[in-house]
């Protein structure tokens, strides 16, 4: 890692934006995306931008995209991002994304990356699994430590057509995250 990467690494963890709360998984995404050859992620909550600037790092030195859908305008974090030098590589679009207008308009081919940290709640959690999820070679979740959250996590692996396991389930600080990863049967 070139000390540029680096510096801009410690400027996404350490941002003094106190709604960040991806930091502790943060080296993470950045590495999971750059595992990719022109990673393709999607991410739906794009709150402050945090995590996106991880995704959006990686797939600059890839040539990879990011995708990022939220129900508000996000002005922050685009700032967040054009500050760091990354807009180019992510689309920003103000979306519900657990329309069928949203996913057919938005997502086209598949997903390398999704990564979900939208609203909590386990009927919007599972229906953004379903949706979007089945396109995913990995599945990225935040906040597991939410009820909700990890009810529709369980519904989804126990679907009867699941092509999905649990490769990660990291529990040693709040917010929790879990790591799906599509089987190769």
């Amino acid at each position: 890692m070139d000390k540029n990467t680096w510096l801009k690494l410690e400027k996404i963890m350490f941002n003094k934006n106190k709604e960040m709360d991806i930091s502790d998984h943060g080296l993470l995404l950045y590495e999971l995306t750059k595992s990719f050859n022109k990673p393709q992620v999607m991410e739906i909550g794009t709150g402050s931008g945090q995590s996106t600037a991880f995704f959006a790092l990686a797939c600059k030195e890839t040539n990879g995209h990011v995708l990022t859908l939220d129900l508000n305008e996000c002005k922050e974090a685009k700032e967040f991002i054009t500050n760091l030098d990354l807009k180019e590589v992510v689309d920003f679009r103000k979306a519900n994304s657990t329309t069928a207008e949203t996913f057919n308009n938005f997502h086209e081919g598949d997903i390398d990356i999704l990564f979900i940290d939208s609203n909590h709640e386990y009927i919007q959690s599972l229906i953004e699994l379903l949706l979007y999820g089945r396109k995913a070679t990995y599945i990225i979740i935040h906040d597991t430590d939410i009820q909700g959250v990890d009810k529709a996590i369980i519904d989804f692996i126990c679907s009867k057509d699941n092509s999905f396991d649990i490769i990660l389930n990291r529990t040693f600080n709040k917010p929790h995250l879990k790591v799906l990863m599509r089987r190769h049967d």
